[in-house]
């Protein structure tokens, strides 16, 4: 699969007719002003999306709820995040975000899912750094409700090389309130509901769609295995990383990229693009363990080397 950034895939369609391009939904980089039309576009299409999983509840929460809670957001280092507990009319609480980064400069966002209880979350390579780096996740945990924490990069693919699927395993030292199980391949067929969650457009959103098409699991000689889905849910810039669940609340892949299309040449405008699929990859479960238990023992020496 051919990948990359923006610009340079837009030029390479410059001169196509009805054919497809690739954009990465999310990443470093804030997104293009000449492309915002394209996504604005795309955002419309989510409430009607959304209607089959209005009445639907997942794991005893109303499924937005639940998709709400299982999705992370993460930001770069050099940006300040303050959170504020805030009284509501009913006596409860929600917590408010603030942002300030450097005048003048912009910044990108993305989205992650808890995996595990000791604060391991999937996301998007292109969402993140080198193995090793950080990077600011904000996730809902059981008390405080919303903790902000820096993550660690875990293991990450090299999202440039088509052998490789777009994925990135985080390690931070929080709780999440529910951590996502991967769904057994048996429930990945054609036409299967799912519903998305992220940050899309800087903002908590949701999209509903269906899967359009599985491959087969794949071997990259680095030793990472995955099946890479297409599926019909919209989602735009800060979606990237983010969940895609099945009824069951399940984790059916992690989303990566959109697939548009164009009726004609670029002169009839950029409202002439339209959606045609997201792209998202799911890991293995088993080879998915075996680095997060890697990674565990090595913490562990390490804070026994400490002691």
């Amino acid at each position: 699969m051919n990948r990359g950034t923006l610009p340079s895939i837009f030029l390479r369609c410059l001169a196509a007719v009805a054919v497809p391009f690739l954009a990465a939904s999310c990443q470093h980089e804030p997104t293009p002003e000449s492309v915002k039309p394209i996504y604005a576009k795309i955002d419309r299409k989510r409430p009607a999306s959304l209607e089959f999983w209005k009445t639907k509840s997942i794991q005893g929460r109303e499924a937005l709820d639940y998709g709400s809670r299982v999705s992370a957001m993460l930001a770069p280092t050099d940006i300040t995040i303050s959170l504020r507990t805030v009284r509501t009319a009913d006596g409860g609480a929600t917590v408010k975000c603030g942002f300030q980064g450097k005048p003048g400069k912009s910044y990108g966002f993305g989205s992650a899912v808890p995996i595990s209880k000791d604060g391991y979350f999937l996301t998007a390579a292109h969402c993140v750094g080198q193995k090793g780096s950080t990077i600011q996740i904000l996730a809902k945990t059981a008390s405080p409700p919303v903790t902000l924490s820096l993550a660690r990069v875990v293991w990450r693919s090299d999202e440039t090389n088509p052998a490789e699927p777009d994925l990135a395993i985080l390690h931070a030292p929080i709780k999440p309130e529910i951590s996502v199980r991967i769904a057994s391949p048996g429930l990945l067929k054609t036409g299967t509901p799912i519903l998305t969650s992220g940050y899309g457009s800087f903002k908590k959103s949701w999209a509903g769609g269906r899967i359009q098409s599985i491959t087969a699991p794949q071997t990259a000689p680095t030793g990472v295995t995955w099946r890479e889905l297409t599926h019909s849910a919209p989602f735009t810039p800060g979606d990237s990383g983010g969940p895609i669940l099945s009824e069951d609340g399940e984790l059916v892949g992690i989303n990566s990229q959109i697939v548009l299309t164009t009726p004609g040449w670029l002169p009839f405008g950029l409202g002439s693009f339209g959606y045609d699929r997201g792209i998202c990859f799911v890991p293995d479960p088993v080879w998915l363990d075996s680095i997060i238990q890697r990674d565990r023992t090595s913490r562990d020496r390490k804070h026994n080397i400490k002691k």
